[in-house]
């Protein structure tokens, strides 16, 4: 997972002090701090407000665009939640981690596919890297996919529905849109790209 803290240094900190209009000299210190403080930005939102604000130019700005909207609008992680025609399928307007993907790419169907359809119906497996967009599952197997994010640059960030689960029928704090790193799982079962 991506988290900005203090003694981290580059791109990302340098980019993140400018964001918050300190010094910027690409090393997380009291200053930095300071300023994350003042602004009070959690870690996670930070990674992905950097993100939505310096968009990978080889990602489509469909999928930045539609990121973009469930982020600013604070979509809570919702089990089973999906955007249908007729808006969100629960009273809390929430996604969970297929309902994103599945907005994002709109060509799905949102009402008949989770993780497990995404990867056999609405994908093909890549030769290569992973690139803006592609989508990465994780699970026990191919048959047991449990989750899906969406790929978001070339450094193997990801964006996903994140902190939920079965039991998260109703909004808690844990579970939203997340930025984190490809790996942050161990049970990475497959990395396709939309068709």
């Amino acid at each position: 997972m991506i988290y900005l803290k203090q003694g981290d240094r580059g791109h990302l900190v340098r980019e993140a002090q400018t964001l918050l209009g300190v010094t910027p000299d690409g090393i997380y210190g009291p200053k930095t701090q300071a300023a994350v403080s003042y602004y009070g930005y959690p870690a996670y939102e930070l990674g992905l407000h950097l993100l939505l604000l310096n968009r990978s130019q080889d990602c489509h700005p469909d999928v930045w665009s539609q990121i973009n909207r469930f982020y600013e609008k604070k979509t809570p992680y919702i089990w089973g939640g999906k955007l249908t025609s007729k808006g969100f399928n629960n009273p809390y307007n929430g996604l969970d981690c297929s309902g994103l993907a599945t907005a994002v790419y709109p060509q799905y169907n949102p009402v008949m596919c989770n993780a497990q359809c995404l990867h056999d119906k609405s994908t093909a497996p890549i030769s290569g890297p992973p690139r803006c967009g592609d989508l990465v599952f994780y699970g026990r197997s191919l048959r047991r996919i449990t989750h899906v994010c969406i790929v978001v640059d070339n450094q193997g960030g990801i964006v996903g529905m994140i902190g939920g689960g079965p039991s998260f029928t109703r909004p808690k704090p844990t579970g939203h849109i997340q930025y984190r790193q490809l790996s942050y799982r161990r049970d990475v079962i497959a990395v396709r790209r939309p068709v």
